[in-house]
């Protein structure tokens, strides 16, 4: 492993435990981690179909952290620690390119508007330990 420190820890370790919680919330709380994803709230049960993609995107989580420690804790050939990171980079770009199209250009550059939606919803910041009551939604 001939990585450098930050990048080390951003990948082999910031991602793996973030992909970890991402795994745990949707795993167990459905609602909340479908709740989390859309700037309007989900006032209803979780169809199954929605339970079973929600589930589906925990265990993807799951995966790639186990792939990316695997990569980075045990390879030692710097090309292909270069290909992971080439593939994380383009991963992220989709994943920003997806949410930007998904919450349309407005509200995603309107940051104040998202963070004041985000305290109000409890999804960060102080009141993060209460999060949002469902009507009619289990989580």
């Amino acid at each position: 492993m001939a990585q450098s420190t930050i990048p080390y820890y951003v990948f082999g370790v910031l991602e793996p435990a973030l992909q970890i919680l991402g795994f745990a919330v949707a795993s167990f709380t459905p609602h909340y981690f479908a709740l989390t994803q859309t700037p309007t709230p989900i006032s209803h049960t979780l169809l199954p179909s929605e339970r079973i993609v929600t589930y589906q995107l925990g265990n993807l989580f799951l995966l790639v952290a186990i792939l990316g420690l695997s990569i980075i804790n045990s390879a030692s050939n710097p090309a292909v620690i270069s290909t992971y990171l080439s593939a994380l980079w383009w991963g992220d770009l989709g994943h920003i390119g997806v949410t930007a199209w998904g919450m349309g250009s407005q509200r995603l550059l309107n940051v104040r508007v998202s963070e004041a939606k985000s305290h109000k919803k409890g999804l960060w910041g102080p009141n993060c330990r209460n999060p949002p009551s469902h009507s009619g939604g289990r989580a």
